[in-house]
């Protein structure tokens, strides 16, 4: 699931996917994967993140944490 709220925030902030690659230093690449929502950035990424978009690092985890919960619910 691709996340809106960042590519938002990114260029809300002005920054395209290789400015703000090379500010938490990932490759862009990296970059497109987290915002398509294929990959997870680590922690300390994602507090890189937060801090450079002004978002709250929670928002990186809000999809696992919903599947996890609708996941246990369905058990």
């Amino acid at each position: 699931m691709e996340r809106e709220w960042m590519i938002e925030a990114r260029k809300e902030l002005g920054f395209s996917k290789s400015e703000l690659a090379k500010e938490v230093k990932v490759v862009r690449s990296y970059i497109t994967e987290i915002e398509k929502g294929n990959k997870s950035p680590s922690g300390k990424l994602a507090l890189k993140l937060s801090r450079v978009l002004k978002v709250r690092m929670e928002k990186f985890f809000e999809e696992e944490l919903e599947a996890e919960e609708r996941e246990l619910v369905n058990q």
